[in-house]
């Protein structure tokens, strides 16, 4: 059996805003094991990058932790200094953010920015560290990495930057790698180099990786568990055939039916109805239970719990075995 390399347990957390303290992540738990792809996926809204950011502790100033432990490798990242938390960013947890277009400095050469993490974190020289720069461009697949090193950020193209950043991210070898919907600003055949590119790099060098998604088609290309989320909370966790092929949750059988791969060409994508609730006035009872099918009274009035349908397949539904 792996090792767990994260154990995040019964996190919750906030912003503060005019209106009260809104909970983007309300507890939350979940384990990922040493050298897996675990994929988090649900709708823009969900907390999945609320969830993402509160793991190296990145998250806003008018954010909040209420609860929770988030154990890497055993120690709790809540509650390290920040010398040691400084230690473990970058070196041995990194995330690649959404938006490359924004991830890199304008005012820096691409090669720099990338030679400056083994500087920090392994204690590299300059002259060895731009070379293992142009390097790892060139293993991300930046043509010409030599001369393209000493480009500022504004001459890449979308793809490329998001190439720059996953070396730059991944230069000092990583135990985990947190992906933050790094496909969404690309087009589809960029999309797909990518993917194939955070697979290449996981299986190079061992990484563990949280990629982070609202899209299922992505989660079947790279992943080997899925967690999916809804409105702050985890409803269904299970391996990724086993998703697939039982989805026990409507949520996840929604979403799911959303991918137009997986239907006829000529057939009309399904759609959830409704939209996820406002943070701020959810729903008694079950947060789905406005837009499902399945709703009883029960759903209306009790919060379901995680349940072990099957090995290795949990869900949060009071009737999932009618939607199994």
């Amino acid at each position: 059996m792996p090792e767990k390399i994260l154990e995040v347990q019964n996190l919750k957390v906030c912003y503060e805003t005019g209106r009260g303290c809104v909970k983007a992540v309300d507890d939350v738990s979940l384990t990922i094991f040493e050298g897996e792809a675990f994929c988090l996926v649900g709708e823009t809204g969900c907390g999945k990058s609320t969830l993402a950011l509160s793991i190296p502790r990145l998250l806003p100033p008018n954010s909040r932790v209420l609860d929770g432990r988030i154990l890497f490798k055993g120690k709790d990242l809540l509650r390290v200094d920040d010398s040691e938390l400084q230690r473990i960013r970058g070196k041995e947890m990194a995330i690649v953010f959404q938006n490359p277009m924004t991830s890199l400095n304008p005012a820096y050469r691409v090669g720099y920015q990338v030679a400056e993490v083994p500087v920090t974190h392994l204690g590299m020289s300059w002259d060895k560290a731009l070379t293992s720069a142009v390097n790892q461009l060139s293993k991300v697949g930046i043509p010409d990495a030599g001369i393209r090193a000493r480009d500022y950020p504004h001459v890449y193209s979308g793809g490329m930057k998001q190439r720059s950043m996953i070396a730059m991210m991944t230069t000092c070898k990583p135990s985990l790698l947190i992906a933050d919907e790094p496909t969404t600003a690309l087009d589809v055949t960029i999309q797909a180099q990518i993917l194939k590119l955070l697979h290449s790099l996981r299986v190079e060098y061992g990484l563990t990786l949280l990629l982070i998604t609202h899209n299922f088609g992505i989660v079947a290309e790279v992943c080997d568990r899925v967690g999916v989320m809804y409105s702050g909370k985890i409803v269904e966790v299970g391996e990724v055939t086993e998703i697939f092929d039982n989805p026990l949750h409507p949520y996840t059988r929604g979403l799911i039916e959303c991918v137009a791969s997986r239907r006829g060409s000529k057939a009309r994508l399904n759609q959830i109805p409704g939209s996820l609730p406002n943070p701020l006035n959810l729903p008694s009872g079950c947060r789905f239970h406005p837009r499902c099918p399945y709703t009883t009274y029960l759903c209306m009035k009790e919060e379901p719990t995680m349940t072990e349908a099957t090995s290795n397949h949990s869900v949060a539904c009071h009737n999932y075995k009618a939607v199994g």
